[in-house]
């Protein structure tokens, strides 16, 4: 499944990629276990065979938990807009790429650590860039992208996999509680106030 999706991506993009001095960014937008990350190499992989490439997973570049937990706000609030500094994103991932700097400085998250490095990337010109994440079609980051992907999975099938990959065991009310307002939540309001189904460019069903 995975390379019949590569290849459908690959046969979508090469022919919109035009020979110029920008930088061409790709987003893959999708849920959590939709298995955006496993496309994403794949892809990757394929393109660095005939062009320069380099990828950003957005979930790298989180604030710190004490800035999405516990801060009086609902929880799909906190992950939706608290999680990621989208202004800062913008200005210091997008912006820069979009002008095709070569050399960029971004706030990494250590999750190991909970805390924030810097992170230096130098990219090569006329470069194809593949941004990978949650969330990529919200408003102030959707205009930067010249391609986007949404990978889709039925909830049902992405909360299975997340328990195999957690390895949870035992009651699952809890967890299944905490999907419903931190997660699923989100989720919802993602596809009710952006509606990224319809705005991405390809839909590719990864069940």
């Amino acid at each position: 499944m995975e390379n019949k999706n590569v290849e459908l991506i690959l046969s979508s993009i090469l022919k919109n990629i035009e020979e110029g001095k920008e930088n061409y960014i790709i987003g893959i937008d999708g849920y959590s276990c939709a298995g955006k990350t496993s496309i994403t190499d794949q892809l990757v992989k394929h393109i660095k065979e005939r062009y320069q490439a380099q990828v950003f997973h957005i979930d790298d570049y989180i604030t710190t938990r004490k800035h999405r937990y516990n801060t009086g706000r609902k929880q799909w609030y906190e992950l939706f807009y608290l999680q990621w500094d989208e202004n800062y994103i913008r200005d210091h991932l997008f912006k820069p790429l979009k002008s095709n700097e070569i050399e960029l400085k971004l706030n990494y998250y250590d999750k190991e650590k909970d805390m924030i490095t810097e992170e230096s990337y130098k990219i090569a010109s006329k470069s194809i860039i593949v941004v990978e994440g949650v969330y990529l079609q919200r408003k102030c980051w959707r205009d930067f992208f010249d391609y986007m992907i949404f990978v889709d999975c039925p909830r049902e099938v992405r909360f299975q996999r997340e328990i195999i990959r957690s390895n949870h065991k035992g009651d699952l009310s809890q967890v299944i509680e905490k999907y419903k307002e931190r997660y699923w939540a989100a989720e919802d309001y993602y596809d009710k106030t952006f509606e990224p189904l319809k705005s991405a460019d390809l839909i590719i069903n990864n069940c």
